[in-house]
């Protein structure tokens, strides 16, 4: 009887600690969606010219991003040696 009321123990603090999780990450998943849903009002409500800033500095991030992927593929720091002649010329 004692290791049957051990097994129940052990199974109902797993079940809570779970329990305990989900209930986080759907707090986590309503503040990430509360979180776009107001990017978005705000999108609305913005102004023609308001928005198009707000396009420009997306796109400006966007291709601070391409840049800095393509130097650290330029780069020599990534230790691949990579030939890259056509293998239907040999």
């Amino acid at each position: 009887m004692l290791l049957i009321m051990s097994v129940w123990e052990t199974v109902r603090s797993w079940f809570k600690s779970e329990a305990k999780s989900g209930r986080e990450l759907a707090a986590d998943i309503q503040a990430d969606w509360s979180a776009d849903l107001d990017r978005k009002e705000a999108e609305m409500a913005a102004t023609p010219e308001e928005r198009i800033a707000q396009l420009q500095d997306e796109i400006s991030d966007n291709a601070s991003a391409f840049d800095d992927l393509k130097a650290k593929i330029e780069s020599d720091d990534s230790g691949v040696d990579a030939d890259f002649a056509d293998p239907e010329e040999s």
